[in-house]
C-alpha cells in the first residue's frame, strides 16, 4: 500500500518553485493541485477542477490551502492572511479550513502555517455581516501598512475579526522556526513574525531529554533481576502498569521531538 503524503511533503516538493499554489484536501486524502493562473503574488483556484472534487466527495467540505512566498533574506515573515484570502475562506461554504503555508523561494522549503478553522457558528452569519467584517479587516490591513508594530497590529486584526465571524486561528511554526509578534535588531524592538532559529527550541530538547529518561528508567523496572531486588514492596502486575506508562509516555516525547509538526499536518489540513 502506497504511503500517503503529508500536506508539507507535496508542498515542499511540488514544481512552483516561482509562484504561489493552491490545494485541496479532503480528510484522509493527499492534497489536490488546483492552481489557475499561478503568479509571484497570488493565486486563483481552478473553478471546475474544485467543482470536480467537490461532486466527487458529496458536497462535504473541505481544507483550501495555498502558499505565499517568501525570500531567504527576509529576517522576519509577516503572518497573515489578505482580505481576498479572508474573503474567499469566509463567503464559501464549501471551505471548512482555510491555511496559508508560508514557502521559502527557491528553495520551497515551509517556514509555518496559518490556519483558519470555521465554527458552525461561522456559515450562519448573513452575507451582509460577513461583507462588512471583510471592509472592516481589509481596512485595518491597510492601516497597520509600513507600521513597526505592522506584525502584532495584524494579528490583532485577525483576533478581531475571528471573534467576530466565530471561527479559531492558529500560527505553527515548522521545527526551524518560531513566531513572534515582535523581535529584536539591535536594541530596539521591531515588527516580528515567523522567525528562523538558530538552534532548536528549548521545548523540543527538554522532550527529547525526559522522554529518554523515562523510557530507559522503564526498562530498568521491566527487568525482573533487578526490581525484584531493589522492589520488594510492589508486585509484579503493578510494575508492569507503571513501566508501560512510562514508556508510552517516554514514546510520546522522542516522536515529539523527531517531528512536532506532524499533529498539525493530518489534524488541521
Amino acid at each position: 500500500m502506497k504511503k500517503r503524503k503529508s500536506p508539507r511533503e507535496i508542498i515542499e516538493g511540488s514544481g512552483y518553485t516561482k509562484t504561489e499554489e493552491a490545494l485541496i484536501k479532503f480528510p484522509g486524502e493527499e492534497p489536490v493541485d488546483v492552481s489557475a493562473l499561478p503568479e509571484e503574488g497570488g493565486v486563483e483556484v481552478h473553478p471546475l477542477k474544485a467543482l470536480f472534487l467537490s461532486e466527487r466527495h458529496g458536497k462535504k467540505p473541505y481544507t483550501l490551502i495555498h502558499t505565499h512566498r517568501f525570500l531567504p533574506s527576509k529576517k522576519s515573515i509577516t503572518v497573515a492572511p489578505s482580505p481576498e484570502d479572508v474573503d474567499a475562506f469566509l463567503r464559501d461554504s464549501r471551505v471548512k479550513t482555510a491555511v496559508i503555508a508560508y514557502k521559502e523561494k527557491p528553495s520551497g522549503q515551509l517556514a509555518g502555517y496559518l490556519v483558519m478553522k470555521k465554527s458552525k457558528e461561522t456559515d450562519r452569519i448573513d452575507e451582509d455581516r460577513k461583507r462588512n467584517l471583510i471592509v472592516r479587516f481589509k481596512r485595518k490591513v491597510k492601516t497597520s501598512k509600513c507600521r513597526i508594530g505592522k506584525q502584532s497590529m495584524l494579528h490583532s486584526a485577525l483576533d478581531d475579526l475571528s471573534r467576530d465571524a466565530k471561527f479559531r486561528f492558529k500560527i505553527v511554526p515548522t521545527e526551524d522556526y518560531c513566531f513572534s509578534q515582535y523581535r529584536q535588531e539591535g536594541e530596539e524592538y521591531v515588527s516580528g513574525g515567523l522567525i528562523k532559529q538558530k538552534s532548536k527550541d528549548l521545548s523540543q530538547k527538554l522532550c527529547l531529554s525526559i522522554g529518554i529518561a523515562l523510557l530507559s528508567f522503564s526498562m530498568f523496572l521491566i527487568n525482573s533481576s533487578i526490581t525484584g531486588n531493589i522492589i520488594k514492596e510492589l508486585g509484579e502486575n503493578s510494575l508492569n502498569w507503571v513501566a508501560l506508562i512510562l514508556s508510552f509516555t517516554g514514546l510520546l516525547g522522542i516522536l515529539f521531538y523527531i517531528n512536532k509538526r506532524l499533529f498539525y499536518d493530518y489534524y488541521f489540513i
